[in-house]
């Protein structure tokens, strides 16, 4: 702060699930000693009083600086170890106008000087923080330097204007050492009610905070307007296992040294991503804390460990705030990209005089509200991603733009990452915001169709917001020996505008183009565009009964005003939600699907093998007549389009549902479930009040769920296929969304429609038993 469902087998055994197959790995025993037990440590402070000037420095400064006059100079002092440092005084009024400087020995080596800001006195506004937060008993000094383990130490201070403090001292905080500090891990807790689940934090107990150094408690405010990031300064290229002593120091510094309360932050973020509790009273709490004078009161303060101002600020630390804050303020329905108007309590560094109202954003930097270069330089500027991530990580709902495809990656040429396959069991970060026509920042979700080409046997994909754990779900399967396998993926973004593709038991190279993304309110939309109205599946080609497409050739398909009233308009859409199914095809190739009246681009849609059958989901946009294009690359095949919904265009005043991503999880797989396979039957599922789906009948119900299906056919028929439909419709219609035949594991995208009371039921039309796997991707609601 600157002022200025895993499970453990024991023994040998551990079978991993995936989708279309069960995959036993074998895990000899090992034998290992316990993990060190986190406790509290307590932090020992020297302090060395500073006065005068030390001649022989003031000589060997001069020879660097001619007419140096510094106020205070101490000699290059010898000390016992430490690892973090300040220099603190009595508060005084008028305040001294001072720079204050130092440098440290480690490993026989001194530093170069560096200048340390000052502390902001007043912590919060007058009389909202406990008396040891609130000037009375407290000391002023700088911000407290990690200086990582160090022997010794000199301090300069030159006084501009005022008197000198008169006690002035150099307080050197050694954290202490646990065995613990490299073996805890942060495990997740539960939240109060939110949308967004909270993310894996340290707590005080594990990075070993030593309760004792509490003085008083500051108290809660009554809810959370903003956050304000910041960071720490001092080392930024530490380990892992020096983090929770880091921590302890700036804890041992803010209470022992500056007779803070607790440590001022409420919540700290590593350079590894990792998240920290900071001050005591409750995660999910209103805390007030001690880290942006004046505007302490109902605002959360997150620091990043590190110097940001010299060092540039790792990936991992921008997830981290994202995923911090995206909580936080999600537990008080706050928007990121908002603004929210503070009172100032006032404090020497504020910009602010006590009693004015300051409009802020939601999310700001410690600069905003201070005379203060926090948090740096090389963070202050990224705050625009800061909220991005935040947006994502809540999983707000946003309307969807779909775009003209085109192609994000391709492993077989280096497109979007490396040139190479995927080795079986890694993965790849896919970079998608700022290209294909996706915005650079404010995306939600991003649709992408994704192919897997050949793979070195059979295996699966999952695709996931990058900087989340993978979750244990698929979004394509492939068998050894098929060129490629396409599936529509609605991925929600993570980390960076980027998302994951990950390899699961084969090596595979991996195409992907994008066909949409959805604003999570930071990317802008024209008004009315882009809300979902699902519809109940219907059919608008079906070309068995008219002429197969020839090679080469391309096809307009009328979707604009078609289905009667239940179905899509004729003006006013700007894309549909389509399944697009080949049969008979005289030759292996694939189809492309575009825009009416534009050109082909160097895309694919769905890939086929000679004599089958195939499906895959797309989202196109809607040319100005109406239609979509089919391209179908080689040979003749039939091909047959049902349509599952459509999306608003620009101005349009019909309404509809905006789009939540969520992270994959199962909701079935009958394969394990009491009901066991499906045979010529329909089975309803109820999806709202699940699985991170609102209930029905709430302001955010849900009115249609974007799945992931997956077929497993185990027997040598002819095979069949599902549909999937609104439970209240007596009938299934005359659709269809994934087809299979004989010892076939087929996967397709789904968008259904849900009945009022959130249901949507599937029915398989196979004359034998037939598993269905159903992951949930996102759901559509009209709440905002």
């Amino acid at each position: 702060m600157r002022a200025n469902r895993s499970v453990l087998l024991s023994g040998a055994l551990a079978m991993s699930l995936l989708a279309g197959s069960l995959v036993a790995v074998i895990v000899p025993p090992t034998a290992s000693a316990a993990a060190a037990r986190p406790h509290p440590v307590r932090p020992e402070v020297h302090r060395l009083p500073l006065a005068g000037v030390d001649q022989a420095a003031l000589a060997e400064l001069h020879r660097q600086e001619i007419g140096a006059n510094p106020a205070v100079l101490t000699s290059r002092r010898p000390t016992a170890a430490f690892r973090l440092l300040g220099v603190s005084w009595t508060p005084a009024a008028p305040v001294p106008r001072m720079t204050v400087e130092a440098r440290t020995r480690a490993a026989g080596s001194w530093s170069q000087w560096r200048e340390l800001e000052l502390e902001d006195v007043v912590a919060g506004p007058q009389g909202a923080l406990a008396p040891s937060d609130d000037g009375a008993g407290t000391r002023a000094g700088t911000e407290p330097v990690y200086t990582g383990p160090s022997s010794g130490v000199q301090v300069r201070v030159d006084l501009i204007s005022g008197e000198l403090p008169a006690d002035l001292r150099v307080e050197l905080v050694d954290p202490g050492t646990s065995d613990a500090d490299s073996t805890v891990v942060a495990q997740p807790m539960s939240a109060a009610a939110s949308a967004v689940t909270q993310p894996a934090i340290m707590t005080r107990a594990q990075w070993g905070a030593d309760e004792s150094l509490r003085n008083g408690f500051a108290g809660y405010g009554e809810t959370i307007k903003a956050g304000f990031v910041h960071h720490t300064t001092g080392a930024s290229d530490y380990t892992s296992a020096e983090v929770p002593a880091m921590i302890r120091a700036i804890y041992a510094y803010h209470t022992l040294t500056l007779g803070w309360s607790d440590i001022g932050y409420n919540f700290l973020v590593d350079r590894f991503g990792r998240l920290h509790e900071g001050r005591w009273g409750g995660l999910d709490r209103p805390v007030i804390g001690a880290h942006t004078g004046g505007f302490n009161t109902n605002t959360v303060g997150v620091a990043a460990l590190g110097d940001h101002e010299t060092s540039p600020v790792p990936g991992a630390v921008m997830t981290g705030f994202g995923q911090l804050l995206g909580w936080k303020l999600g537990l008080y329905s706050r928007d990121p990209y908002g603004r929210v108007t503070l009172t100032s309590g006032g404090g020497d560094n504020s910009r602010y005089p006590a009693g004015q109202a300051v409009e802020f954003n939601v999310i700001s930097g410690h600069r905003d509200a201070s005379f203060t270069l926090c948090p740096g330089q090389h963070l202050y500027p990224r705050l625009p991603e800061i909220r991005s991530e935040a947006a994502a990580s809540m999983g707000r709902p946003g309307p969807l733009r779909a775009v003209q495809p085109s192609r994000l990656l391709d492993t077989r040429t280096g497109l979007g990452v490396p040139a190479g396959a995927i080795p079986a069991g890694s993965s790849r970060s896919l970079q998608v915001a700022g290209r294909g026509g996706v915005p650079a920042s404010g995306v939600g979700t991003v649709v992408l169709n994704v192919t897997a080409v050949k793979p070195s046997s059979g295996g699966y994909l999952t695709v996931y917001p990058t900087g989340r754990a993978r979750p244990t779900t698929s979004n394509l399967n492939y068998p050894a020996g098929r060129p490629a396998v396409a599936n529509l993926v609605h991925v929600a973004v993570g980390g960076g505008g980027a998302v994951t593709v990950y390899a699961g038991n084969a090596d595979v190279h991996v195409v992907a183009d994008v066909y949409g993304w959805t604003s999570d309110g930071g990317a802008g939309v024209s008004p009315g565009e882009g809300l979902l109205q699902p519809v109940a599946p219907y059919r608008v080609l079906d070309t068995r009964s008219t002429v197969a497409l020839g090679p080469g050739e391309s096809r307009a398909v009328q979707v604009g005003g078609t289905g009667g009233a239940a179905g899509v308009p004729a003006s006013g859409v700007s894309a549909v939600i389509v399944n697009l199914t080949v049969t008979r095809p005289t030759v292996s190739s694939y189809l492309t699907v575009y825009p009416g009246g534009q050109s082909l681009p160097s895309t694919s849609s769905l890939n086929f093998l000679a004599g089958e059958t195939r499906a895959n989901r797309a989202i196109v946009p809607v040319g100005p007549d109406g239609t979509i294009t089919i391209y179908n690359r080689a040979g003749t095949s039939h091909v047959v389009v049902d349509v599952n919904g459509w999306y608003t265009g620009p101005g349009s005043l019909a309404g509809g549902a905006s789009f939540v991503g969520l992270t994959p999880s199962r909701l079935e797989d009958t394969r394990q479930s009491a009901a066991g396979p499906l045979v010529n039957e329909a089975r309803t599922y109820q999806v709202a009040g699940a699985g991170g789906i609102p209930a029905a009948g709430g302001p955010d119900a849900p009115a249609a769920v974007v799945l992931n299906v997956t077929a497993v056919h185990a027997s040598a028929t002819t095979g069949g296929y599902f549909t999937l439909y609104p439970a209240d419709i007596p009938t299934r219609p005359l659709a269809s969304d994934l087809n299979f035949k004989g010892n076939q594991i087929v996967p397709n995208l789904v968008v259904v429609k849900l009945s009022p009371d959130g249901r949507f039921t599937l029915a398989s039309a196979a004359p034998d038993a037939t598993h269905a796997v159903i992951d949930l991707l996102g759901y559509y609601t009209q709440g905002s």
